[in-house]
């Protein structure tokens, strides 16, 4: 990290812009307003990825570290930062396999396939 990035960090992080959670190991996670962009753009390549049957590009670095948030600060992070994260972690479970999809996202998914050709099974 440069350092234009760590000047930008800490003004983040006095403004309060930064949000941070603890991990399993006792680290601290630091993300700043950026990161729930980049997340939400990297879900996005995960969906047309798997839709055009290309291998998927892995989660982003804070989803990953989401997997890995100590006891209690998951569910902190999911209310400060409401539903966004909760679909990050949903939609990489089944990306990795660990889950299916329910619901509208399956239905949303199975109409971009169509747009795309792709004839997919029920």
């Amino acid at each position: 990290m440069g350092l234009r990035d760590k000047l930008r960090r800490v003004e983040e992080l006095a403004a309060g812009r930064l949000g941070s959670f603890e991990l399993e190991d006792g680290t601290v996670y630091r993300y700043g307003p950026e990161a729930l962009k980049e997340a939400f753009y990297n879900w996005y390549a995960r969906v047309e990825a798997e839709i055009d049957g290309k291998p998927d590009p892995g989660a982003h670095p804070l989803v990953e570290n989401l997997r890995q948030a100590k006891g209690g600060e998951l569910e902190r992070v999911m209310r400060e930062e409401e539903t966004l994260v909760q679909m990050f972690l949903v939609e990489d479970a089944a990306f990795r396999g660990e889950s299916e999809r329910t619901g509208n996202h399956e239905n949303a998914t199975r109409g971009k396939a169509a747009e795309h050709g792709v004839n997919q099974q029920a």
